[in-house]
């Protein structure tokens, strides 16, 4: 007895607290799911009746069909095709599955193969234990053999309405014994005549699968109460299965949890929403564990499951369930199959590019569902690029509208990350190119380290002047190349400068490239890829010389189609100082370099399509018939793969990279912060960004040209701050520079916090979106080795005190070694202003190449220089020519460098420079040169304050009318004002106090 009471206790706990299918237990008698308990012998029965479904017959036993999209990514059981040689079934021994016949409920999930004739999917009041087909038929549930493709109630004409073929359904019939038998299709409701006793053997046996009428279908899942069981209890079960199985109910009708009270979908939120209903899922009670799912029915084109997978099956390891028992997250659309696409709100559509599909979802949410991924196939629509999710809380997509960004696969389809924390409406635009690239996947941003490369080439390099086959990577696609990159002067070859000594690296991280000559030849610079890929870098020495300036036009293809950059100044804009303009992707040199920051004449290049080749033209805006040197140099390229951003709450990241990494310890790099905002408003943001020890902020190079108006930051040493700082809709960059403080080769780990003002909420900065969370920003630095500069003393001097045009002058370069041994393999350049060409040189110890013939030029270059200890010159005449002209009235400035080690990463710390040298236009004040060279006459006049004179004092001085001498006292003339002045007579000595002349 009391082992009796315990056996009574247990089966009550399970019937009370065990699971079940909508939460309906009570004379539950069957329940077979293919995704679990199924084997080709048995069918495990999960309703605790111990009414296994088996087959010992090999020949007869169904299969296990893996998970696909067709039956919700779960499996399903084969029970053969049409022939009656395929036909498979299972059974159920005399005597069960039913205890006795009073009334039944049965539903299934079937998917039908052959929708003509009878074909048997489950009967009642037969069984067998062979292999030959026999009848279980009273009742059984069949095809309609009819031929109007519906489910019948055999013997009875009880009927659900038509179904598809090869498509999942949800058949249910229900009755008492000697009343009306309801039935249903996807929930569509039916109801038909009277089923008899003596068509009512419940407790006979049962087949599950072919009889003599075979089977030909897929079966999921098959549920048996032994009892008609209520409206309410039908509509939990069958929502429990439509979810499952991607089913949509027919509409209206709210799909109900297990507990009999949650509204996982409420038909009547939006009605035009009702189509196509599918979703994610947790219901303990119901062991329902939905993690991905779609709908099934034909046409649709949207996938959503816990983790970024839509092919694996619903069951496999690596998904993971929602967190809280009733989480649902349900979506439903408006059914519009229309292809075109339509306009998106203004406020996410500054430039008119973007468009919008009109197929509308509404998401419903029940609990916390976390973050959830997106998959839409999109390939249908016009849609090609830069394809981003809108959400929002009305279906026209004005309130609290949010943007989320997309990562196209193969095949058109695209992959969304989001955290919904309400009831949403969602659809799905982008952008229309003409070209079709689609961008590299995985997340990862890769360096092309272009002067670097040119380093690696040497000599085969600069001859060809391309090189080619290098890895970067590998991407989801496999390993990233570029195939190659090529400096093109097919168009004039005579405007090559140096051939073989030019493309190379310049300052550690560029490649330089030039040409010298007077022709308007474009030379073409350009770089191709083996994947599409979403880029960016700067390039440099936009500026004129000799009034000549570059024009440099930047282009990306795509399929052989144009894609255009965003261009931006990698330094604010200085209206003295900046020395180019920036009309769409054309940059027009206006000004000549004057010695500060290269940044002045650099600029900011994004790729925000994806691209397979970038092309830079280079031409010359010429104003004159003088061969000049114009060169180009082009920085380290980062190369984006796509990645969804880490979804938050406010719908903001921020990116950080830098423009050279790594980075030689005596170099400076540029850190981007690329702040994204994707929300339909501005939001305001603060920004702390404190570097490790070993890197400090570069004074004054905070640069915030596309947020232009905002508060500037502070920043000093290896603090930076940044308040209130208002960001509209879109992504913005700033830029700081950084440079290391020590010559250590290391890797510092970097990272700024914002808060989101509007919100409070805290972030952090992500520095490798391929990495779930926010990861750190590695910088790299490379150990250089730098030389003394100081040991060189370099002096350029002239032997007049003034010039005019067409006058002859003599420059003198000095170069002082003071190193203690030679130099060799060094550069010296020498670029001459104004109008200025050289007639003739002498080179006095050092030696080189010149890089051009100098005689006639305007610039003095020479390669492979060698500079002995000591002091050596260079004496240089020079023709001023019209270098004074109405642009030029104050004078002309010259220098001269000397790279000491060319190919040392570190040359920008190991070039020494001379003094710039400006010579004036002799304006009326001087107009006669004092005489040099053999003297022609003495002087008879001298003024001294010494009391011992030399001998012959004044007249051993040369070519003089009076001499001056002092040795200690200055010389100091009349002081009046212009005023005083009266009558100023030619010879008068006199300083004017007012003018200072």
């Amino acid at each position: 007895m009391k082992k009796l009471f315990i056996f009574i206790s247990f089966t009550l706990c399970y019937m009370l607290w065990g699971q079940s299918p909508g939460g309906v237990n009570a004379n539950l008698r069957i329940w077979l799911k293919a995704n679990d308990g199924f084997s080709s012998n048995s069918w495990k029965d999960h309703s605790g009746s111990g009414n296994n479904f088996t087959q010992s017959n090999s020949t007869r036993r169904p299969f296990l069909i893996l998970p696909s999209p067709k039956h919700n990514f779960n499996p399903s059981a084969d029970f053969g095709a049409s022939s009656a040689t395929d036909a498979r079934f299972m059974v159920v021994p005399n005597g069960g599955p039913y205890t006795n016949k009073s009334a039944n409920t049965v539903l299934m999930m079937v998917s039908a193969k052959d929708l003509v004739g009878f074909h048997d999917y489950i009967g009642f009041g037969g069984t067998t234990t062979g292999s030959s087909l026999s009848q279980a038929n009273l009742p059984v549930i069949t095809n309609n053999n009819n031929n109007n493709t519906s489910a019948l109630l055999y013997p009875t004409a009880a009927s659900t309405v038509g179904r598809t073929l090869n498509k999942n359904h949800l058949i249910d019939f229900s009755y008492s014994e000697g009343g009306s038998v309801r039935s249903g299709l996807d929930g569509i409701n039916s109801s038909g005549p009277i089923i008899r006793a003596a068509s009512n053997r419940l407790t006979g046996g049962a087949i599950l699968g072919s009889q003599r009428e075979v089977a030909a279908t897929d079966i999921s899942e098959v549920i048996g109460f032994q009892r008609d069981i209520t409206l309410g209890e039908r509509n939990r079960v069958r929502s429990y299965l439509a979810i499952k199985y991607g089913v949509t109910l027919a509409q209206p009708q709210n799909y109900i949890a297990s507990d009999g009270t949650t509204i996982s979908w409420n038909s009547n939120r939006n009605s035009s929403f009702n189509s196509n209903i599918f979703g994610l899922a947790k219901d303990d009670k119901t062991a329902l564990d939905q993690r991905v799912s779609n709908s099934i029915n034909s046409g649709t084109i949207l996938t959503v499951a816990t983790v970024n997978d839509f092919t694996s099956a619903n069951s496999s390891g690596s998904r993971t369930s929602f967190t809280a028992d009733n989480t649902f997250l349900m979506f439903g659309d408006n059914n519009n199959t229309s292809r075109n696409v339509t306009d998106v709100p203004a406020v996410i559509n500054p430039n008119g590019e973007r468009k919008r599909i009109q197929r509308v979802w509404q998401v419903e949410k029940t609990n916390n569902s976390g973050s959830v991924w997106l998959q839409a196939d999109l390939s249908a629509y016009s849609i090609n690029t830069n394809i981003f999710m809108m959400v929002a809380d009305d279906a026209s997509f004005q309130n609290n509208l949010v943007i989320v960004p997309g990562v196209i696969n193969a095949g058109g389809k695209v992959v969304f990350n989001h955290i919904f924390s309400k009831n949403s409406y969602i659809t799905f635009g982008g952008e229309i190119t003409e070209g079709n690239c689609v961008q590299c996947t995985g997340g990862k941003t890769y360096r092309f380290r272009t002067g670097y490369a040119w380093l690696q080439a040497g000599q085969s390099g600069r001859t060809s002047n391309e090189i080619s086959n290098i890895l970067l990577g590998n991407t989801t696609e496999g390993g990233l190349r570029v195939v190659k990159m090529v400096s093109d002067y097919t168009e004039n070859p005579s405007m090559e400068y140096a051939p073989r000594a030019y493309p190379r690296m310049y300052r550690g991280t560029w490649v330089i490239t030039r040409r010298y000559d007077n022709t308007k030849a474009v030379a073409r610079h350009f770089v191709e890829f083996n994947q599409s890929v979403k880029a960016r870098f700067q390039i440099s020495n936009i500026n004129t010389y000799l009034r000549n300036g570059n024009l440099f036009t930047v282009k990306g293809y795509c399929d052989g189609k144009v894609v255009y950059p965003k261009v931006t100044y990698a330094y604010p804009v200085n209206d003295t100082r900046t020395t180019f303009s920036i009309d769409g992707n054309l940059l027009t040199g206006i000004r000549p370099f004057r010695g500060f920051t290269y940044l002045y004449s650099t600029a900011n290049i994004v790729f925000d399509r994806p691209v397979q080749k970038i092309e830079i033209e280079c031409k010359v805006n010429r104003v004159n018939a003088r061969k000049t040197l114009r060169s180009l140099t082009w920085g380290d390229m980062a190369l984006e793969c796509a990645a969804n951003p880490e979804p938050t709450a406010d719908h903001m990241n921020i990116y950080q990279s830098f423009t050279t990494n790594p980075v030689y310890s005596c170099n400076e790099t540029t850190m981007i912060m690329r702040i994204i905002n994707n929300n339909s408003a501005n939001r305001k943001i603060s920004i702390s960004n404190n570097l490790p020890e070993g890197l400090a902020y570069v004074p004054d190079s905070y640069n915030d040209v596309e947020l232009s108006g905002n508060p500037q930051p502070t920043y000093a040493g290896k603090v930076f701050s940044l308040n209130n700082l208002v960001v509209p809709p879109g992504t913005h960059t700033v830029y700081v520079d950084v440079k290391p403080t020590n010559n250590t080769g290391t890797t510092y780990q970097t990272q700024a916090d914002f808060t989101v003002l509007n919100t409070g909420n805290n972030y952090k900065s992500d520095g490798d979106a391929s990495v779930p969370g926010f990861q750190t920003s590695p910088l790299e630095v490379l150990k250089g080795q730098e030389v003394d500069i100081s040991k060189y003393k370099l002096t350029k001097s002239v032997n007049v005190s003034c010039g005019v045009n067409n006058q002859k002058v003599t420059y003198r370069l000095t170069i002082e070694n003071n190193s203690g041994a030679p130099v060799t393999g060094a550069n010296l350049e020498e670029n001459l202003e104004g109008g200025q060409t050289i007639e003739s040189y002498i080179l006095n110890g050092i030696t080189g190449t010149p890089a051009v013939n100098p005689v006639g030029a305007t610039i003095f270059h020479l390669n492979d220089v060698t500079i002995p200890v000591g002091i050596s010159t260079i004496d240089m005449v020079v023709n001023l020519q019209d270098s004074y002209d109405n642009n030029n009235t104050s004078g002309i400035v010259s220098q001269f460098i000397i790279e000491i080690d060319s190919d040392n990463p570190c040359s920008s710390s190991s070039t020494a420079y001379s003094n710039a040298l400006l010579l004036p236009l002799c304006n009326g004040i001087c107009t006669k040169d004092p005489a040099s060279g053999t003297p022609n006459g003495i002087t008879r006049m001298g003024i001294s304050g010494h009391t011992n004179l030399q001998q012959n004092w004044p007249a051993n001085v040369p070519n003089g009318f009076l001499a001056l001498e002092s040795k200690n006292k200055g010389f100091v003339i009349t002081r009046t004002a212009s005023d005083k002045i009266v009558s100023p007579v030619e010879g008068m000595l006199i300083f004017d106090t007012t003018d200072k002349l």
